[in-house]
């Protein structure tokens, strides 16, 4: 399955500007004929500090449905909806397969104030992949991912993570994929929004954390192929998970 992980500065709430911004990368970069294409958390806001977000429209629905149909690509997106703060996943007919809220709030910027917490993570499926979903500060909950890591052939986390932290993020992601023995997609943001610079590094580790893919600090559309038999051939290997 080819993967193309889209990283780029958020204009905070800001969605039309942003929406140009994604426009202007699907424009200068190639989705090669890409199966699936993510986005950061939040994709058409940013995270803002303290403050809540508003709902994301029908509008902001049928703006990624129509990215997903014209490239026939399956799309992942973040935004708020039914106060929760969601990772959308949508086929290539633009139908939604996956409707995740994030469980873990970042209480340093209120998020537990703003949002309601998820109760639920169900694995869904790309092209034979079994995919489990997680948001941002999900990714320092080992537990969360470990009781679904059986069903799951790859672990996916959108997020507006911090720089000053990308050693927590890389390192993070790494372990997860490792401890799982899945493959683990990261999708961050880049720019700066107030005092905060966030740190890009999109990445992909293979299921016995080695990287392979990483958009470092750039804005753009990433590419690569992954296989679904390196799961099967690190768990015969290396029999971690219960399964």
């Amino acid at each position: 399955m080819k993967i193309a992980l889209c990283q780029f500065d958020i204009k905070l709430q800001d969605r039309e500007e942003n929406k140009k911004r994604i426009l202007n990368l699907l424009k200068k970069n190639s989705l090669k004929n890409a199966d699936w294409l993510i986005f950061p958390e939040l994709t058409l806001d940013g995270s803002p500090i303290k403050k809540e977000v508003e709902e994301i429209k029908e509008a902001d629905f049928l703006f990624f449905k129509n990215i997903a149909k014209e490239n026939n690509v399956h799309l992942t997106f973040g935004g708020i909806s039914e106060k929760r703060n969601k990772l959308f996943t949508l086929n290539a007919k633009g139908e939604i397969i996956c409707d995740y809220s994030k469980i873990n709030l970042f209480r340093m910027t209120h998020e537990d104030k703003f949002y309601i917490p998820g109760a639920r993570q169900d694995v869904f499926e790309i092209n034979n992949f079994k995919i489990l979903p997680s948001v941002c500060f999900d990714l320092k909950f080992p537990k969360l991912y470990w009781d679904k890591a059986e069903e799951a052939d790859i672990i996916i986390n959108i997020a507006n993570w911090p720089k000053k932290r990308n050693d927590h993020w890389t390192a993070l992601i790494r372990a997860r994929a490792i401890e799982n023995q899945t493959f683990m997609i990261g999708v961050n943001r880049t720019g700066m929004d107030g005092r905060i610079i966030y740190g890009g590094n999109s990445v992909i580790y293979d299921p016995m954390g080695i990287e392979i893919l990483n958009g470092g600090y750039k804005d753009g559309i990433f590419i690569t192929e992954i296989n679904s038999d390196e799961v099967k051939k690190t768990r015969i290997k290396n029999p971690i998970i219960r399964k």
